[in-house]
């Protein structure tokens, strides 16, 4: 007698494998996104020099947007991370 299914157990090893995708572009979201702002920076600059300058705006939004999220990331100091030694320390 089984205690779990084996639908039900390749139901949650599916959902392991979608959670291990779901951590792994997680981690490298500062990545991703530093490289779409400059993408998004350089075509900026591109549209400007084309007189294109709604593009250029939107464009120039979109990286400003990134640069500032990945400027608030860095900046960001979680608590929780912190051994509880480090806490203590002012």
């Amino acid at each position: 007698m089984q205690l779990v299914s084996r639908q039900d157990l390749a139901r949650v090893e599916a959902l392991v494998r979608v959670l291990e995708i779901v951590i792994i572009l997680f981690k490298l979201l500062p990545v991703i996104v530093g490289v779409l702002a400059g993408i998004s920076l350089l075509l900026a600059v591109l549209n400007v020099l084309e007189a294109n300058y709604v593009w250029a705006v939107v464009n120039g939004a979109l990286g400003v947007g990134g640069v500032m999220f990945l400027i608030k990331l860095n900046r960001r100091s979680a608590k929780h991370f912190e051994y509880p030694h480090d806490a203590d320390v002012n």
